[in-house]
């Protein structure tokens, strides 16, 4: 186990892996895992209903190295420029992701490789609710950002969802700071 892993360990415990168990298994077909990290997600796949998994991130890490083996394509990049052509996949994953990059690019890039009718699945941490805990999370943000790749605490990427063009977006909470769900890309025309 690396250290990020460890890291998220309690989390993955209490929270994360009851959410993984319900949002992955909706991936199907040719599905792109964008912002890959550690390759967690992997184990959640229902893999009898994916036809291929490719999984992109910019820093391809040993520990995903090793879980890509003879599982599924690992490219290095970013989800704000995807490498593939349009209409390219079936599903698109991003769990944790979007606390670090550009929102709305990598939206619409998602948009732009999803098929019409393709599914979106995300799970995100976001702006605490409780005025205490926003307080708390923006007071530690600036160092927090910098000391964790960029995260956002203060971020409200399920509104940024809601947004972005999206058809059928559902939204789950959990913990007070996650955020899960799914959503269909519009059909053409």
């Amino acid at each position: 186990m690396n250290g990020y892993d460890m890291a998220m360990a309690p989390l993955e415990t209490w929270i994360l892996r009851h959410i993984r168990a319900e949002i992955i298994p909706l991936a199907r077909g040719d599905v792109l895992e964008a912002g890959m990290g550690t390759g967690v997600n992997v184990a959640y796949y229902d893999h009898s209903r994916v036809r291929s998994l490719t999984g992109i991130d910019l820093e391809c890490p040993p520990v995903l190295q090793r879980r890509a083996a003879k599982v599924f394509t690992l490219v290095r990049g970013s989800v704000e420029a995807l490498p593939f052509a349009a209409h390219s996949f079936d599903s698109v994953v991003a769990t944790l992701l979007f606390c670090t990059v550009n929102a709305a690019r990598g939206l619409r890039e998602i948009q732009r490789v999803l098929k019409p009718g393709g599914t979106f699945v995300f799970m995100e941490h976001v702006r605490p609710e409780g005025p205490l805990a926003a307080k708390a999370a923006e007071a530690v943000n600036r160092v927090w950002s910098r000391i964790a790749n960029g995260c956002n605490l203060t971020r409200r990427t399920d509104d940024i969802f809601r947004q972005s063009g999206f058809a059928d977006i559902t939204v789950k909470r959990s913990g007070g700071v996650f955020r899960y769900g799914h959503a269909t890309k519009r059909e053409a025309g």
